[in-house]
């Protein structure tokens, strides 16, 4: 009996930044699970095409345009997995949940006490405006206004009297959400030519949690960890299953959530001017897996409950209950969707009794069950 036909799959993925390894280490994945194709790949050339294009079965790239589409023959089963142009192509993407990612940023800013905010990113480039937008969009949620921001094509130094002018009237202390790791160093570089204190002065945080760019950087950076393995993998069974099933019509957007933020030094500081909120609020991040009360707080902040609650009213805008529920929530929900720990387990970690409680607060936020936040959010 003869052997099926090995599919015929071209990626067109660079390898010079750890979201195109990642995404290709998904990919290797999920041929490993499901049996190889016979790829097409070039990482020093990676927009090379092979010859006779019309006679392979399917294509994972970075389509920037519609003309990226068009150097194939029409019906050829295409996934993108890049927000990298200005316009939306006309083919299945799969990316991280670019506003969500942004949002994040916001967020850990605001639980390290800051009140003022600001982005960077590159122009005409669709996951810096999404994610831009989330980050907006959640700074508003705080009751703020929407935070100024600074954008530019390609390399920051090239304009750089721009961005250097532009950043001397922003007031601080100031949270910087960089779109991506390569824009988060080259703004640490600006700061530190310039003599600003980062993080005292300017926290910045990037995305994509480039182990290389980020350790290197001085300080190093913190940055947001997008689920780039699992966007390959989804990329994967979706061009497998559309490469099998011309009928299939799989959806123009899928959008991965990400798994947290890894925080470095670029971003270690508590921003608030009030010492007693600013030991409460480390108190609450080094022991968020334990059962943690307001009395708890005011006791290590040295303050009395209702000092303290006075305080995190004026620095803040909440109460500590509040923070300390805020938080477990995300976390409750990253580890839900970023790894696969039993129920009580994540209770445990987020400082909860049991499985009850946790199913309690997660559906108070999100309408929904764990287990059903874990489906549609899990890698």
């Amino acid at each position: 009996m003869p052997l099926p036909k090995r599919k015929r799959v071209i990626l067109l993925l660079e390898t010079h930044f750890n979201y195109g390894r990642e995404i290709l280490d998904g990919i290797a994945h999920y041929q490993h699970v499901h049996g190889a194709w016979e790829c097409w790949f070039r990482p020093w050339m990676q927009t090379a095409l092979p010859p006779n294009v019309s006679n392979w079965n399917g294509v994972i790239g970075r389509f920037r345009s519609s003309e990226d589409v068009l150097l194939f023959p029409p019906g050829m089963p295409l996934v993108n997995v890049s927000l990298g142009g200005s316009e939306a192509p006309s083919v299945p993407t799969i990316s991280p949940d670019e506003g969500a990612v942004g949002g994040a940023v916001a967020a850990a800013f605001r639980e390290r006490g800051f009140r003022r905010f600001a982005a960077v990113g590159l122009a005409e480039r669709r996951f810096a405006t999404e994610r831009i937008e989330g980050f907006v969009e959640a700074v508003n949620g705080f009751g703020l206004p929407s935070p100024p921001v600074f954008r530019y094509n390609q390399i920051i130094r090239h304009v750089e009297d721009n961005f250097v002018q532009w950043l001397r009237v922003q007031p601080r202390p100031l949270g910087v959400f960089a779109c991506n790791d390569v824009t988060g160093r080259e703004i640490l570089e600006v700061l530190l030519k310039l003599g600003i204190r980062v993080p005292d002065e300017v926290a910045v945080i990037g995305v994509d949690n480039d182990l290389q760019v980020c350790s290197l950087s001085f300080p190093q950076l913190s940055s947001v960890r997008t689920n780039a393995p699992f966007i390959g993998y989804q990329a994967a069974e979706m061009l497998h299953r559309m490469m099998d099933d011309p009928a299939f019509a799989p959806p123009l957007r899928t959008r991965v959530p990400h798994l947290g933020i890894h925080h470095r030094l670029s971003s270690d500081i508590f921003a608030v001017d009030d010492p007693a909120v600013a030991k409460a609020l480390g108190y609450i991040r080094d022991h968020l897996q334990q059962p943690i009360q307001v009395n708890d707080l005011a006791r290590h902040a040295g303050v009395s409950r209702k000092t303290l609650e006075l305080k995190f009213e004026k620095a803040l805008g909440s109460t500590p209950a509040t923070e300390i529920r805020a938080r477990r929530v995300r976390r409750a929900l990253e580890l839900l969707a970023a790894t696969r720990l039993c129920m009580s387990d994540v209770a445990e970690k987020v400082g909860l009794r049991d499985q009850s409680a946790l199913s309690t607060l997660v559906r108070q936020h999100t309408g929904t069950t764990p287990a059903a936040y874990r489906k549609k959010h899990g890698s």
